[in-house]
């Protein structure tokens, strides 16, 4: 367990840890997340089942007043499942101790990366434009996973439906050969810009789809006057290199902890 924890991607980037979490923590609320703040850390629910883990969670800062017992006795009174999330930090192993005393387990790592240099090639094949409401199915669509069951969908268009509500949500849909093939979401606040959503069709991939898209993003950003850019992907997957190669540079694992572990790998909002 301790090598899991200690593990590392470099220097821990405190001040880049904040940003993305406060900006994360942001979009949740805009998607109709509702946040309460408990000692040394701030859970986020969204009170149905459908969203699994991954609207159900907390964000743990203080490790040593984070009082796990009240957050737990809170989502049970919700009745809803929750994950834990942490930085891979040596001051978190008592923590991280505690919480495998009470049978959580340790989901897929995910990574935050910023985007530092501007790297890649966009395929000139690929158009991406931001989308409107009148839009929104088509873009719900198109970043789907396969065989999604209707609850999810329903789920996933009323989150991102009041997100719009807020005037910081972007939804970008790329087309390849004038046929929907991927799509992004930005999130901007406090001068803050974050992607999400990062999706391509199946029988459009390995034609730089999400190189096109995410470059495109990272313009539309920078010329909102964001200074800071960030996302997350599953550390060690298909898209951490694809990330790396148009100029993110990790900056913190994300460790994941819960008791309902399949809800969070089979979450419909796993791109998020």
């Amino acid at each position: 367990m301790g090598d899991i924890l200690l593990a590392r991607i470099g220097e821990f980037d405190t001040d880049s840890w904040f940003r993305a979490t406060s900006s994360w923590s942001e979009l949740c609320l805009a998607m109709g997340c509702t946040r309460v703040i408990f000692p040394g850390s701030s859970g986020h629910f969204y009170d149905v089942n459908a969203t699994g883990t991954f609207y159900n969670f907390v964000h743990v800062q203080e490790p040593s007043t984070c009082p796990i017992e009240t957050i737990q006795a809170e989502f049970a009174r919700r009745g809803l499942p929750f994950a834990v999330r942490i930085p891979r930090r040596e001051s978190y192993l008592g923590f991280v101790e505690s919480l495998y005393s009470k049978n959580f387990l340790l989901v897929p790592v995910w990574i935050m990366m910023r985007h530092e240099n501007e790297f890649g090639e966009r395929s000139p094949k690929v158009v991406v434009a931001e989308i409107d409401r009148s839009h929104l199915s088509e873009w719900i669509g198109t970043s789907n996973i396969p065989d999604l069951p209707d609850i999810h969908r329903v789920t996933q268009r009323e989150m991102i439906s009041r997100a719009f509500l807020t005037k910081s949500i972007r939804l970008l849909l790329a087309t390849y050969d004038n046929k929907p093939a991927g799509t992004a979401l930005l999130f901007l606040k406090d001068r803050i810009g974050s992607i999400h959503f990062v999706a391509t069709r199946p029988e459009f991939r390995r034609k730089r789809v999400a190189t096109t898209v995410v470059l495109e993003a990272i313009n539309r950003l920078e010329d909102e006057g964001v200074d800071f850019v960030w996302l997350r992907t599953r550390k060690g997957g298909i898209g951490e290199q694809v990330y790396l190669q148009i100029g993110f540079k990790p900056f913190a694992d994300i460790l994941t902890y819960s008791k309902t572990p399949d809800l969070d790998s089979q979450s419909v909002m796993a791109r998020l």
